[in-house]
């Protein structure tokens, strides 16, 4: 199944005692848990990184047997909450895999993530963990965003604009400064 539409969210850095005083303010603020699930994302790019250098994203996330496919656009910020336009499709791994490969499309970068989903008001709530840190997202309309990252006590000026392969390139730098990322 298809999707387009304009991606808002806005993602913090958890410290401290991680996800747990989140999770226990999403259940006292009636907020489902949806689902727990680890992914693998490998972006795709072409060999002079055409589209990293234009803020665009070709993405591959797998979880267990399901493999979709994602465009984003260019992001825009404002007051901490990051808009783009996002399409999506479900696709068949193996034979996305060469149909990138045939197009010129080489694996750019990978990073692996465990996410809990949660839903609250209409919104996604995801708690993420990657190799390089404990982060919560909140994803809706910008209001709804604003709104309950208010309800968690997230401050909108701590929200990270940085998008998970930036940080994950900046992890691999500080932990394998001989490897080359980003190719």
């Amino acid at each position: 199944m298809a999707d387009h539409h304009i991606e808002i969210e806005a993602k913090w850095r958890v410290d401290g005692d991680g996800h747990a005083p989140l999770r226990d303010a999403l259940r006292l603020l009636g907020a489902t848990h949806e689902s727990t699930c680890d992914e693998t994302n490998t972006l795709f790019d072409t060999p002079g990184e055409s589209l990293r250098r234009d803020g665009r994203v070709l993405r591959l996330r797998t979880i267990g047997e399901q493999s979709l496919l994602t465009f984003k656009g260019p992001a825009t910020y404002r007051d901490g909450v990051k808009s783009r336009d996002e399409a999506e499709l479900e696709v068949a791994g193996s034979a996305m895999l060469r149909i990138l490969d045939g197009l010129g499309y080489r694996p750019s970068l990978e990073y692996r993530k465990t996410r809990e989903t949660w839903k609250l008001d209409g919104a996604l709530v995801a708690l993420d963990t990657l190799d390089f840190g404990d982060f919560v997202e909140i994803e809706g309309a910008d209001e709804q965003v604003r709104g309950i990252a208010g309800q968690l006590g997230l401050e909108m000026d701590r929200a990270v604009e940085k998008g998970y392969p930036s940080l994950m390139r900046a992890h691999l730098a500080r932990t394998e400064p001989d490897a080359r990322y980003g190719r």
